[in-house]
C-alpha cells in the first residue's frame, strides 16, 4: 500500500474502518516533520495528520475512541523525535516516554 504510486494518506478512511492504535513513524526531512513507513515517505506533514486527529477524538469522545498513537522508529537524525513530541504538546497530546507511569491504570 504504502509504495504504490496511487497510495494516499487519509486518516479519516482508517478511523472509519476502526483503526484508534497506529504504530507511527515520524521522519525529518529538512526541517519538516513527515510521517515514514521504511523507506516510504508519506507525504504529508504530522502536524496536519495530528490536526486531524484531534478533529476526529473531538467528535468522538467516547471512551472506545480512545486514539493510541505509538511514536516509534524516528528518522532523519537526532532531533525528529523532540520535533514531533513539540508537535503533540502544541495541541496538548500526552506523551509518556517511560511506561511505568502507566502502571496502576
Amino acid at each position: 500500500y504504502w509504495g504504490s504510486p496511487r497510495s494516499q494518506f487519509d486518516l479519516m478512511v482508517a478511523f472509519g474502518a476502526g483503526a484508534r492504535a497506529f504504530d507511527w513513524r515520524p521522519s525529518l526531512v529538512n526541517g519538516v516533520v513527515m510521517m515514514h513507513h521504511g523507506a516510504i515517505t508519506i507525504k504529508h506533514k504530522m502536524a496536519d495528520a495530528i490536526t486531524e486527529v484531534v478533529t476526529f477524538a473531538n467528535a468522538n469522545p467516547a471512551d472506545e475512541d480512545l486514539i493510541v498513537l505509538a511514536v516509534t522508529a524516528c528518522a532523519g537524525g537526532d532531533q525528529c523525535l523532540p520535533e514531533a513530541i513539540k508537535i503533540l504538546n502544541a495541541v496538548n497530546i500526552s506523551v509518556i516516554t517511560d511506561c511505568t507511569a502507566l502502571a496502576g491504570y
